[in-house]
């Protein structure tokens, strides 16, 4: 019964240790972890920069002051004594030299109200043509609200025509524009696209004029007269413009 009972004591230890080794996990061997991919650099599109062409459309409401010239007997003829007011439409073209920078051309139509007490008793209209170089300089251009400055010298048109039945008397003063100053401010709707409020002040000096009589024969025959202004006949007048400005770049 010893012998049995031996004999059993060992199987049991030996099936024991057996089954001890049997259900051991088996050591693996890791496998390497995946190499890290390369990160690739994200590569985005660059934002469409505006053009270098710049244009502007002007629209607004002009006065003036000084005179247009002096008499032969020394008297000042005042700009306000046959003008009222002037809405003019302008345009700037130009290029950008640099953000900040830019050098062109301006032009200008104005549309003159001309005083009934200037006409002696015709029907008057009037206007005002500028053009000139000028140049800008942009304070902000990567902002939203650019403000800028500018300065420009020209050549000025001033006419006047008025007409009674088949009678008509036209006369225009010519001169330069010596200095043409603006300001204003940019707020951007777009990269390239702006609109704000500006104003212009201009000084200038009439150096010549001219006149056309038709229709009032046998009165006065038709006839076209022009003359230089003489030196010391000469003064200097002025605009003062506020309105509102529109910018592209293209």
């Amino acid at each position: 019964m010893k012998l049995n009972i031996c004999a059993f004591a060992f199987v049991v230890g030996t099936s024991t240790t057996l089954m001890a080794q049997t259900l051991e996990p088996a050591t693996e061997t890791p496998e390497p972890a995946p190499a890290a991919a390369a990160t690739q650099p994200t590569v985005e599109s660059p934002t469409a920069e505006p053009g270098k062409i710049f244009i502007a459309a002007r629209l607004g409401y002009a006065i003036t002051m000084g005179s247009s010239g002096k008499s032969s007997t020394g008297n000042n003829s005042s700009m306000s004594d046959y003008i009222t007011g002037m809405i003019p439409i302008g345009l700037d073209l130009g290029y950008m030299v640099t953000p900040n920078v830019m050098l062109g051309l301006y032009g200008q139509y104005g549309f003159v109200s001309v005083k009934d007490s200037a006409c002696d008793g015709m029907s008057c209209s009037g206007s005002d043509l500028k053009f000139g170089v000028q140049g800008q300089y942009h304070i902000s251009p990567g902002e939203n609200i650019n403000p800028w400055v500018g300065v420009g010298v020209g050549y000025e048109i001033t006419s006047q025509k008025g007409t009674s039945g088949g009678a008509e008397i036209s006369s225009s003063l010519k001169g330069m524009e010596y200095l043409n100053l603006q300001g204003g401010a940019d707020f951007k709707l777009s990269p390239a696209v702006g609109i704000g409020p500006f104003i212009n002040f201009s000084v200038g000096q009439y150096s010549s004029m001219s006149a056309k009589i038709s229709g009032m024969a046998p009165l006065i025959s038709d006839q076209d007269l022009t003359q230089d202004i003489p030196s010391d006949q000469r003064t200097f007048h002025e605009w003062f413009t506020f309105g509102v400005r529109g910018a592209f770049k293209l």
